[in-house]
């Protein structure tokens, strides 16, 4: 059976929630219950968009400067199995 995206949303959103308490960055658990109408009327959302109170706000950083860090990477094969592996 195929799923609406909607419902897979709703999915994502509690598994974000789940066991959370302010722990990870990423929490939409809040919009777990959202009506299918409501999705479809929903303008963009900044995360978290937590049931906790206590959730942390993403816009204070992680680290002691206040900065959030992002590092690209890109990842390196660290041996071919096969011919076809490589390019």
């Amino acid at each position: 059976m195929r799923q609406h995206p909607h419902d897979v949303f709703r999915e994502h959103a509690a598994l974000s929630g789940f066991e959370n308490d302010g722990q990870r960055a990423f929490d939409i658990g809040a919009l777990a219950d959202l009506s299918r109408e409501a999705w479809d009327a929903m303008p963009p959302v900044r995360w978290p968009v937590s049931r906790s109170e206590a959730a942390r706000d993403i816009t204070r950083g992680w680290h002691g400067d206040g900065r959030l860090r992002m590092v690209p990477v890109t990842p390196q094969p660290t041996r071919a199995t096969t011919d076809a592996f490589i390019r």
